[in-house]
């Protein structure tokens, strides 16, 4: 048997006791119920708010995502992500053994070329929430990024071009200039985050285009350098009209 108990204000504990009656009478009373604090009920959470791939490779998705704005009254736990391969209708959850803590995620074991769907569930002490989806599907691939090329030039006893470099996959880097092997006239530094050409006791000979090339898979940038020599110890560097330098 069972009965709703109205008329309780919210924030107030209260203990209950049944008793039975017959035509004789009431029984004695039930022992009192522990304490019960009259709360709102509890449901289920909201769905989270704008989840979005924040990053991706051929094998992983990184998701990120805002908490509800209603948790049901009760403490969030955790969220739960799951996943639909394109062309199909199951949903497969990704986290099965834990709930994830943090309003970020990344999807492990995608298989490269695949198209996918993600949604994210939060969840509280009574269950799941309604789920939120990505408004994209995800195709599991490696974002390429563009090389991106800055100059810094530096002076001294030698001719220094350094060039900060970024791209993903990492770009080739390539200098030259007409008529000259730059392997054998100068020196070539290159790394992961920079290159850097070094040319020793600059002559008039030096003068000229100097052009660097940074070309990955997603595509290709250039920059080039105009470098005059002036008499024994003076040498300049322009690139286009927003860069000029005399050096005495």
């Amino acid at each position: 048997m069972k009965y709703r108990v109205t008329g309780l204000f919210e924030g107030n504990t209260y203990e209950f006791r049944v008793l039975a009656e017959n035509m004789v009478g009431l029984s004695k009373p039930s022992p009192s119920s522990d304490p019960i604090k009259a709360s709102r009920p509890i449901t289920p959470p909201g769905p989270p708010i704008n989840p979005k791939l924040k990053d991706k490779t051929k094998e992983s998705a990184d998701l990120v995502w805002t908490k509800p704005l209603k948790d049901g009254g009760s403490p969030i736990l955790g969220y739960i992500v799951e996943c639909q391969k394109t062309g199909t209708t199951q949903w497969n959850r990704i986290n099965k053994d834990e709930l994830i803590r943090q309003c970020a995620f990344r999807v492990p074991g995608l298989i490269e070329g695949n198209e996918y769907k993600f949604r994210i569930k939060a969840v509280n002490i009574v269950g799941e929430g309604e789920p939120r989806e990505l408004p994209e599907t995800v195709l599991a691939k490696d974002i390429l990024a563009p090389p991106e090329v800055s100059l810094d030039v530096t002076s001294g006893g030698s001719l220094r071009l350094m060039v900060s470099v970024s791209g993903r996959p990492a770009p080739v880097i390539t200098w030259s200039k007409q008529g000259v092997d730059l392997v054998s006239r100068g020196i070539i530094d290159t790394t992961d985050s920079y290159t850097l050409l070094i040319v020793d006791k600059v002559n008039r000979y030096d003068a000229g285009k100097y052009i660097i090339e940074a070309e990955n898979q997603s595509g290709k940038k250039s920059a080039t350098i105009s470098v005059k020599v002036y008499g024994k110890y003076c040498y300049r560097f322009k690139r286009g009209k927003n860069f000029f330098v005399c050096l005495f």
